[in-house]
Parts: C-alpha cells; sequence; structure tokens
C-alpha cells in the first residue's frame, strides 16, 4: 500500500472510532440520568435529608409534622 491509501485507511478508522465514542457518551448521559431519578424521592413520599424531592415535586410539611414530596400545582 502506498502513503495515500495508509492515510486514507487511517481516517476511516479515526472516524469510526469517533463515531462510536460519541454514541458511547450519549448513551452515558442517559444512564446518568436514569441514576438521578433513581435517588431522588418520588411524590407522595416522605422528604429525605439524603435525596431530594423529583422533579415537578417539592417538599410539603403536612399537618401531622412530617414533609412529603407533593406534586407541584401548575
Amino acid at each position: 500500500m502506498n502513503t495515500a491509501t495508509c492515510f486514507i485507511v487511517l481516517l476511516v478508522v479515526a472516524t469510526v472510532i469517533g463515531g462510536i465514542e460519541a454514541g458511547e457518551s450519549d448513551m452515558r448521559k442517559d444512564v446518568m440520568g436514569l441514576f438521578r431519578r433513581v435517588i431522588c424521592t418520588g411524590a407522595d413520599s416522605p422528604c429525605a435529608a439524603c435525596c431530594p424531592c423529583c422533579p415537578g415535586t417539592s417538599c410539603k410539611a403536612e399537618s401531622n409534622g412530617v414533609s412529603y414530596c407533593r406534586k407541584d400545582e401548575p
């Protein structure tokens, strides 16, 4: 193989590897989003100091003194 052919092959391999890595980084973002959703406190659950309420909910105190994550009013 001559120099031009080697250069083209190297360019194609680099493009393929770059595409694979880009796909993996998107996958990592999805997995991290899933992980964040798992560790948040869902609606109608007691508020926890270690885990914030999930998006769309907020911590509200009840008459019994316990705070619960409740859905936000629109």
